[in-house]
């Protein structure tokens, strides 16, 4: 057999020497190839939807430390009392008649379709990229069969809460007051007293996914804290955003610790120099990242708490729905503008501390803030919402929902349905049980 081999290579050297040399060149070239390839690979962060050692709260014994933490809080302002179909109907009436505010919109809920209702006749485009993604992600919990009540709730996609104790709040009351609960995405709050001058019953946002898990090697991470971020219209020019850029710029230390930068400016009262867009795997080639509040909280802070970096939030009142569960110094390091820069040379000399808030804050955004566990957290909040609203569910009867052809419960906003319709089934469910 050793000999038939050689008889078969010899002839093809002797026949064509340069042919021979061109394979083991070529062969050469592929291998070098393909171990460059690997080189590359390895050199990426290593994104993980599904990660071994972790575990995704499904069930609401998992979650009955985040609800306790969270939404029982909120839901102090309006427990012991009982509301009705026909409070909501004179709020909604109210807010209508007036000049609707155009963050708002009702939400409506029956055998599982999902459907929102603006209450401003041209809504703003955040309204409709918002609700459109809280109904879909609902709607998605429902394939994996969860069930929700049959209800109907106003919900305030603002970046602030839009209900105010009239007794502790100076700030101007846009709009009437709320006579039963609204539920909103952000808002203030006083972790020194456990206690909020805003009411709203807090809700997760569903555009922003925080699914998935960034690893980086900690030997190979930039020694920097990373800041990417927006210039938002309403934030003022001494924010928290701007000011670790002239850190950046001013400060020796700044500049060795310092990547930060603006990547898009909404503001007309600011000239801001843009720098590159950094996708979140890429944060995690950084060994610190910095969460500085916009115009309200930072929503990308769920997706900073998926990488391995350690994440430095901004010490400040507004509130996200599961903020309160977030320990500081276990999940993140806070931090004000005033000592941003002690805070980041502290950590330099205490990695293993580092690698431990990284840790576990992947631990708690994996296992709690996944879109199913927003769904079920919502759910809980609904249930309880009309235990408030004991004739919520007998409303909710009489509502005639036209059914779409095809129908598949996935109908764009509306589904058959109009505002004016339900405010008419409102109206006529109240004047009957007088």
């Amino acid at each position: 057999m050793a000999m038939g081999t050689v008889s078969y290579m010899v002839p093809l050297q002797a026949a064509c020497p340069s042919c021979w040399r061109l394979l083991i060149l070529a062969f050469f070239v592929a291998t070098m190839l393909w171990k460059a390839s690997q080189a590359q690979l390895n050199e990426n962060p290593v994104v993980l939807s599904e990660a071994s050692g972790f575990h995704r709260a499904i069930s609401d014994e998992e979650m009955a430390k985040i609800y306790k933490q969270n939404q029982n809080a909120d839901w102090l302002p309006w427990s012991n009392r009982k509301y009705g179909i026909r409070k909501l109907y004179q709020l909604l009436d109210t807010l209508i008649k007036g000049r609707p505010q155009k963050y708002l919109s009702l939400v409506v809920i029956k055998k599982n379709r999902i459907v929102f209702l603006p209450l401003a006749a041209r809504p703003m485009g955040l309204t409709i990229s918002r609700m459109r993604a809280i109904v879909q992600g609902l709607r998605n919990s429902t394939r994996r069969g969860l069930v929700f009540p049959d209800t109907v709730y106003l919900m305030n996609v603002w970046d602030e809460g839009r209900c105010y104790r009239d007794d502790d709040d100076p700030r101007p009351v846009k709009g009437p007051p709320c006579t039963v609960p609204v539920f909103s995405l952000i808002k203030s709050w006083n972790y020194s007293t456990a206690t909020s001058t805003e009411t709203d019953v807090l809700l997760p946002f569903f555009n922003h996914v925080y699914e998935n898990l960034v690893f980086y090697p900690w030997e190979k991470k930039i020694n920097k804290a990373l800041m990417r971020a927006a210039m938002q219209a309403q934030m003022r020019p001494n924010c928290t955003r701007l000011w670790i850029i002239e850190l950046q710029k001013n400060d020796p230390d700044g500049r060795r610790l310092l990547d930060a930068g603006i990547t898009n400016n909404l503001s007309k009262r600011k000239d801001v120099q843009l720098v590159d867009f950094v996708p979140i795997p890429d944060h995690a080639r950084y060994r610190y990242l910095l969460s500085a509040d916009g115009f309200t909280a930072s929503c990308r802070l769920g997706k900073l708490l998926g990488t391995n970096s350690v994440v430095l939030k901004e010490t400040t009142p507004w509130i996200e729905y599961y903020y309160r569960s977030l320990e500081s110094n276990v999940h993140y390091v806070p931090f004000t503008k005033d000592n941003v820069l002690e805070v980041v040379k502290a950590l330099e000399g205490d990695p293993q501390r580092c690698q431990r808030i990284a840790a576990d804050a992947q631990q708690f955004a994996y296992t709690f803030l996944s879109q199913h566990a927003k769904a079920m957290y919502v759910r809980r909040a609904l249930v309880y919402y009309n235990s408030l609203l004991p004739d919520m569910e007998a409303f909710v009867q009489h509502l005639v929902w036209p059914q779409s052809a095809g129908d598949s419960g996935d109908d764009e906003e509306g589904g058959g349905l109009t505002l004016i319709g339900v405010m008419e089934t409102m109206k006529k469910f109240v004047g009957a049980r007088r």
